[in-house]
């Protein structure tokens, strides 16, 4: 899809606009970014130089993520859900009781009238008893965080 985006846009020499939270197709598709919140633009540049300046949160957001993800048992996009309270502590309960290491690999959350709502990507580590997939996803659920597995890294290494 964001190819053929780009090759309309060279072609008929078009202004795309994206609005998304999908930091890869932004890095991917986009030439300058804008982050709005609260209707208000906070920061705006030209990708290339946002990623050059990775002290900004923007910059931050677009870099990719870290080699981790190759070394990980599973990797999962979870979802924070808005019918559970979820705890502030789950990757370090979900790490000692289970023998897990959760590396977050990247992600946006925010706390929203008391309660945790966001996206994430982790990487999952076994250190000890190899959990299933479909049993790590039935612990999330329990924590309240909604879970799909992705099959590989994504190019880029997707941030969230």
């Amino acid at each position: 899809m964001l190819g053929l985006l780009r090759q309309l846009r060279d072609e008929y020499r078009l202004a795309i606009v994206l609005i998304t939270h999908e930091m890869d197709a932004v890095r991917a598709a986009a030439d300058a970014v804008a982050e709005i919140r609260d209707g208000a633009i906070v920061q705006y540049g030209q990708v290339k130089e946002l990623l050059a300046r990775p002290d900004s949160l923007l910059g931050q957001q677009l870099l990719p993520l870290s080699p981790i993800a190759v070394n990980s048992d599973l990797l999962l996009r979870l979802s924070y859900r808005w019918d559970v309270p979820v705890a502030t502590d789950w990757i370090s309960r979900l790490s000692h009781q289970h023998a897990l290491q959760i590396d977050l690999l990247g992600g946006h959350v925010e706390v929203i009238n008391g309660q945790l709502a966001g996206r994430l990507q982790v990487g999952v580590r076994f250190q000890g008893q190899r959990l299933s997939a479909d049993r790590t996803i039935v612990l999330l659920a329990q924590l309240g965080i909604a879970a799909e597995i992705l099959a590989h890294a994504p190019e880029l290494q997707e941030a969230v």
